[in-house]
């Protein structure tokens, strides 16, 4: 997940960014989840366990040689925020896998 400025939509990036319909609010704890399915090239991001917003490759992105930000996008900042318990999956989570986290 990456930090927009002035409260702009939460986004997830993988290549492309995947922005939510969703603006967060100061001092409110959220549950992010953010999916990549390779089999049909499609980012998913999840807010409190609400599918959010996703955006569909043109090219399929196989390699994870590449870096991986969480907090940043690299470019334009951080995250002004605190992350508790993060987890990487190996495997796609369905909606009732994320919803029971």
């Amino acid at each position: 997940f990456t930090p927009t400025p002035n409260g702009s939509p939460l986004n997830s990036r993988c290549g492309t960014n995947v922005f939510a319909n969703y603006t967060p609010m100061k001092s409110t704890w959220y549950h992010l989840c953010s999916t990549y399915d390779s089999g049909n090239s499609e980012s998913r991001i999840y807010v409190n366990g609400v599918d959010s917003g996703n955006v569909v490759y043109s090219t399929r992105n196989t390699s994870s040689s590449g870096s991986l930000f969480i907090g940043t996008n690299n470019v334009s900042g951080y995250l002004n925020a605190d992350i508790s318990d993060l987890r990487i999956y190996r495997k796609v989570l369905s909606l009732a896998e994320i919803r029971a986290l």
